[in-house]
């Protein structure tokens, strides 16, 4: 009989003692204050021994692989400033926690009172992606209370900060986000007042109005809704109430060219309020289905494809009952600028067809989001399709064609 693995004796014993086969030895920071201390606990809530802080600023201690929820407070009050979910894996594992601390600028501002910071809307993610789950803590001083948020160094952060009580409805929404160093400083924000835009668009029509999140690429944009629409005279007219930032817009039609655009800060007159008035005819003046390849037009940019999270075939295996959300880019991107690169989206459509090229969502389908559901066995070709756009964009162009694109989609019964 050939032995193909052997596990080391010490490991055989644990697993017959019950005992962990593996241990990490873990030095953990709270950062670089000497007010804050660690607890350290299984996510059953067993805690974990890790001993008095060393000369060096650190906590030394071994404990069995898996996930540790750190908790950081003030020892002296017994003040808690949050916690935070961790893998502790590996030989040895060093760990170095730090604080965000939100408030407004103005201490007259209070917490609870004039605004709110919803743990719910508050993300931290790692630098490789992964979004750290984290639970914020309420410490009060003398002149007024903080959110703290426990976070690691070079992680990113999206917290929100929205006015309440007298202040809802007068002041928009702040969020701030960035990505903090070894020693992050605090937020500090400023309510800004509402402003108001509003949309006259042909009644048939539908609107989208968005904003980026923060200064992050390639995620979604935050949707804003209307606060108000009115039908008047065969057209609808649109009423937001936003707060300061850029926004963009989409105004489509079945059949015409999606029309968009940048609303920027600066775009605002003296009573804080922007109109955006679309005319059927502005509307129709060009389909849907537009089409201009020629290389010299536009800038001499005129080149238009579309990237999808898939490889390089165009080819996706799922199983049954398994979802895939598509995501799609144009490129070029029509960017506002090579640095600050706030693009405008087209429309896009999706089409599930079989290997006869006809609709047929038997084997996979898709919804207007892109998301993709399989069924059963087979195989499907997914077409990914976007409106011809006008828009204004760095490049020099305005008028910008429709595209399409397919991807082959194999599903194995299980």
């Amino acid at each position: 009989m050939k032995i193909k693995q052997l596990r080391p004796l010490t490991v055989l014993l644990a697993l017959l003692l019950g005992l962990p086969a593996l241990a990490t030895h873990v030095r953990l920071s709270t950062g670089s204050s000497s007010l804050r201390a660690a607890k350290v606990t299984t996510l059953s809530g067993e805690t974990i021994e890790i001993g008095e802080k060393g000369t060096d600023k650190f906590y030394e201690f071994d404990c069995a692989e898996g996930e540790y929820l750190i908790t950081i407070f003030n020892p002296a009050n017994d003040s808690v400033y949050g916690s935070i979910q961790l893998a502790v894996e590996g030989e040895e594992q060093e760990i170095t926690t730090q604080l965000l601390s939100c408030q407004t600028s103005d201490v007259s501002v209070k917490l609870g009172v004039d605004y709110d910071i919803p743990f719910d809307r508050i993300q931290i993610m790692s630098q490789n992606g992964e979004i750290r789950k984290v639970f914020p803590g309420v410490v009060s001083t003398k002149v007024r209370d903080l959110v703290y948020v426990p976070i690691m160094p070079y992680d990113s952060y999206i917290v929100c900060f929205v006015p309440i009580g007298d202040k809802a409805g007068l002041y928009g929404e702040v969020i701030e986000s960035g990505t903090i160093g070894r020693v992050p400083s605090g937020l500090f924000v400023d309510f800004l007042p509402l402003r108001d835009i509003t949309f006259t668009i042909p009644a048939d029509a539908s609107l989208y109005v968005g904003q980026k999140p923060g200064n992050h690429h390639y995620v979604p944009f935050t949707e804003f809704y209307a606060d108000s629409e009115e039908e008047i005279d065969g057209n609808k007219e649109y009423r937001f109430r936003v707060s300061d930032g850029a926004y963009n817009y989409r105004i489509s039609r079945p059949g015409d060219m999606t029309m968009a655009g940048l609303i920027y800060s600066s775009d605002f007159d003296e009573n804080g309020a922007y109109t955006v008035t679309v005319t059927d005819e502005q509307l129709s003046a060009y389909s849907s289905q537009y089409f201009n390849h020629d290389t010299e037009e536009n800038g001499q940019l005129n080149y238009a494809d579309i990237y999808l999270n898939i490889n390089e075939a165009g080819h996706l295996r799922l199983s049954e009952g398994d979802s895939f959300q598509i995501v799609n880019l144009r490129t070029w991107q029509l960017t506002n600028s090579t640095t600050a690169n706030y693009f405008l989206e087209p429309d896009y459509n999706y089409t599930v067809l079989n290997t006869d090229f006809m609709p047929d969502e038997s084997v996979v389908s898709v919804d207007a989001n892109g998301l993709l559901s399989a069924h059963k066995a087979g195989t499907a070709i997914v077409q990914v399709r976007y409106d011809a756009i006008q828009a204004d964009a760095i490049f020099g162009g305005s008028v910008w064609s429709a595209i399409c694109m397919g991807m082959k989609m194999k599903r194995a019964s299980v």
